[in-house]
């Protein structure tokens, strides 16, 4: 397996990355087989997001680290948050960056992955109407927490 660093995180992760978007999908011994092959593999990144099958991706990512026997300290775990799901319909509706959401989006996915950190957290898809002050207020918040160590962004482009 070959690692680098990531940006000047200084964080050295496998150059592949395990996604769980559809570790929902799987049944528990199913879930910690795939978590123990490519962990034996050297893989070391894993993604998901908060959002994905509405949180039970994560739950069941946790439940196949711990079921695989793989320490949390061994992995490198990125998450993805921003988006507002309605608690009514479940459905998707909008993009949302405030720090009343982001901070409960966060606390939500930490219990969903049973840590008390994630290494990397990314903001989701673009929202156009942040406040981008609200929003560092935000991410120091999280940082001097402890909750997430580096920060970024997905589904966005260049410009």
């Amino acid at each position: 397996m070959r690692y680098q660093v990531i940006g000047d995180s200084g964080v050295n992760a496998s150059r592949v990355a395990l996604g769980v978007m559809r570790m929902d999908g799987q049944r528990a011994p199913q879930a910690a087989r795939i978590v123990r092959t490519v962990v034996d593999r050297g893989v070391t990144f894993f993604d998901t997001a908060d959002c994905y099958a509405a949180g039970e991706s994560s739950r069941r990512f946790a439940l196949a680290l711990h079921d695989a026997g793989v320490d949390r300290e061994d992995v490198i775990i990125q998450t993805k948050f921003g988006i507002y799901r309605d608690p009514n319909s479940n459905a998707i509706t909008r993009y949302d960056f405030s720090k009343a959401h982001l901070l409960a989006a966060l606390d939500d996915e930490l219990s969903n992955l049973n840590t008390d950190h994630v290494d990397f957290v990314l903001l989701h898809r673009p929202d156009t109407v942040v406040d981008v002050e609200e929003l560092a207020e935000t991410f120091d918040m999280l940082e001097k927490s402890g909750k997430v160590l580096h920060f970024g962004v997905s589904n966005v482009n260049p410009m």
